[in-house]
């Protein structure tokens, strides 16, 4: 577990979704650990890994944008770096529905 007075880890976090609140959350909670990266759409996602992959070890993934949903979005990126871990919103809240449930 990273500790909030300890250096952020190298390896960054890409965040890519389309609404503000999602990303500023998700980046208020990771910039204690991580070096965040963000995109509002799957095209400006894929630029951004595109041009920064060797400072991104993972993304997080809204699957439902527009034109560029998250699964191709995560292909692509698989396609430049196959270490690259992807993840998507809506198993983390699934997860947490889960967590829930359990107690």
């Amino acid at each position: 577990m990273t500790r909030l007075d300890q250096e952020p880890s190298t390896g960054g976090i890409l965040i890519i979704d389309d609404e503000e609140l999602v990303r500023r959350t998700m980046r208020a909670i990771l910039e204690a650990g991580y070096t965040v990266f963000e995109a509002v759409s799957g095209a400006e996602g894929f630029e951004l890994f595109s041009r920064s992959h060797d400072r991104i070890s993972a993304a997080l993934l809204d699957l439902n944008m527009g034109l560029l949903g998250g699964y191709e979005v995560c292909r692509q990126i698989r396609g430049i770096s196959s270490g690259c871990v992807c993840g998507d919103f809506e198993r983390l809240r699934e997860s947490r529905r889960y967590a829930a449930v359990r107690g």
